[in-house]
């Protein structure tokens, strides 16, 4: 038990520093100006599984979890809070 748990650990300092990613990263399909407006997280029809990041009307990041849209620490939205830092004229990529 003890060998499993320090295997997890080790992902998940990889995933922290960026060494690794996740099974699915989200999309950015859209080309725009990239200029973030107004943050809001939309589920597509018949896509409960999957949402969309919307930065401004037609830009968006696609294959977001709604658990990790929705997760916290300490009060905050971290992915909302991060994106809102971002607001106005930047390179998102």
């Amino acid at each position: 038990m003890f060998c499993e748990r320090c295997s997890l650990c080790r992902r998940l300092v990889a995933l922290h520093v960026m060494e690794q990613v996740g099974a699915a990263l989200p999309s950015y399909p859209v080309a725009g100006n990239n200029v973030v407006e107004k943050i809001e997280y939309r589920v597509p029809p018949g896509e409960p599984e999957y949402g969309r990041v919307y930065i401004n009307g037609t830009q968006y990041f696609e294959g977001v979890l709604p658990e990790v849209w929705e997760f916290h620490i300490g009060g905050y939205q971290v992915c909302h809070k991060v994106a809102e830092r971002l607001q106005g004229p930047c390179a998102l990529l």
